[in-house]
């Protein structure tokens, strides 16, 4: 009964919001920092940053490179990799793949007892992206990925790109995206739309007052096609070398709120942990991210 209740909800994964897209799995969010703060801005420490804002992602000159694992609702897994590293004249490019799967679903064409068999529901975006800086606090970036979305034998696919602008300067972060721009083809003969995205969002860094922490605050507002704007809000606290401790909300979603997470830093790695509990009978997400740069 679970697996039938996943197959009539496929494209409800990103936790049932009004849309009435396909190709959910497009808005979960890779990067367990980023998860555990909300979901609320990415930012320019780990190639996964660049899925949510093709305009961040490392500029130190290094090759970074990151994996992120988690579980995701009614059994299935999402994984993502990426990989950042510098071009020419300045400019930044990354790699990145991201792909949710779940097997075993019965086959049944009518009320009997056994299954005829099972069946599996994979969905794949391998994408690539190119940034660098527009102006001394400006940075702009575009994306170009390969989507598709399978059950059994019967996808859809297509092309979609995204577009990116970061402002830096001092304390303060400005941050614009739009994602999931494109086309797809139909599923067997019903038209399907990607999530296409709208976010802003802004973030302070800094020392706290009396604790003497490092400390980042963010906050950003979504807006998915078909349904309303969403505000995610994030705090990080550093309260000493190699150790984040983080927290974030998330409003208007009807199964999800409050998140939180831990990351350890050593040199140039990094091991993310991010935590989104639902309010419902679904299971509550995990997410592990280690990325390095070599």
């Amino acid at each position: 009964m679970r697996r039938l209740i996943l197959l009539s909800t496929v494209a409800l994964l990103s936790a049932r919001t009004e849309a009435s897209t396909s190709f959910a799995f497009l808005k979960i969010e890779s990067d367990a920092a980023t998860a555990a703060l909300g979901e609320s801005a990415g930012s320019w420490t780990t190639p996964l940053s660049t899925v949510g804002n093709p305009a961040l992602g490392p500029g130190d000159g290094l090759v970074h490179a990151a994996i992120s694992q988690s579980n995701w609702i009614f059994d299935s897994q999402h994984t993502a990799l990426a990989l950042a590293f510098p071009l020419p004249k300045g400019l930044r490019g990354g790699v990145d793949l991201r792909v949710l799967s779940s097997e075993d679903f019965e086959r049944r064409s009518g009320a009997g007892p056994e299954p005829e068999g099972s069946f599996r529901l994979d969905d794949l975006a391998l994408g690539v992206t190119v940034s660098g800086n527009v102006t001394e606090h400006l940075s702009g970036g575009l994306a170009l990925r390969r989507v598709q979305e399978k059950i059994d034998t019967k996808d859809s696919k297509g092309w979609c790109g995204d577009l990116g602008l970061a402002w830096k300067k001092g304390a303060w972060t400005m941050q614009a995206a739009a994602l999931n721009l494109g086309s797809v083809s139909a599923f067997q003969v019903k038209d399907v739309t990607l999530p296409r995205t709208m976010s802003l969002a802004a973030a302070w860094s800094g020392t706290l007052p009396l604790a003497g922490w490092e400390a980042t605050a963010q906050a950003s507002l979504r807006h998915l096609r078909d349904d309303e704007a969403h505000p995610h809000l994030g705090l990080e606290l550093r309260p000493a070398p190699g150790l984040s401790l983080r927290g974030g909300w998330m409003g208007g979603y009807e199964d999800r709120s409050i998140t939180a997470g831990v990351g350890f830093a050593w040199r140039q790695a990094r091991l993310d942990y991010g935590w989104l509990p639902f309010s419902s009978a679904l299971d509550d997400v995990h997410r592990f991210t280690f990325s390095f740069a070599l």
